[in-house]
């Protein structure tokens, strides 16, 4: 839902389009477009910002080899609170950093010889 929002303020400041005319292709009203844009962030957006960053450094460490679980209990030992791990996996999932929690395996590509070439 962000990206409508955002795709309407880029729009409307480098093609000068009318807020209103974007407003009704996205399918919003300008008055909950105006109230995200002068949203302020929530101290559960600001303590899901720290988590992501501690989340990166301790993924760097110990070279990407941690999964939700293990990451979950870290964070847990590091903020000394209670995060639940299903929070620490959408965290690991958000699209601006899910590239450097990818899995491991996934970058495994082992080629084999063909040794039967079709003959059977």
């Amino acid at each position: 839902m962000e990206d409508k929002y955002v795709a309407i303020q880029e729009l409307h400041e480098k093609e000068e389009l009318s807020i209103l005319l974007l407003c009704e292709i996205a399918g919003i009203s300008r008055a909950a477009y105006y109230k995200w844009l002068r949203r302020k962030p929530t101290s559960r957006d600001l303590l899901n910002e720290e988590i992501i960053k501690e989340m990166k450094a301790l993924h760097e460490k110990v070279e990407g080899i941690f999964g939700y679980r293990q990451m979950a209990l870290h964070m847990n030992r590091k903020f000394k609170m209670p995060l639940n791990y299903k929070r620490i996996y959408r965290l690991m999932k958000v699209p601006i950093y899910a590239q450097s929690f990818e899995s491991r395996k996934n970058n495994i590509n082992v080629l084999f010889p063909n040794i039967l070439w079709k003959m059977f």
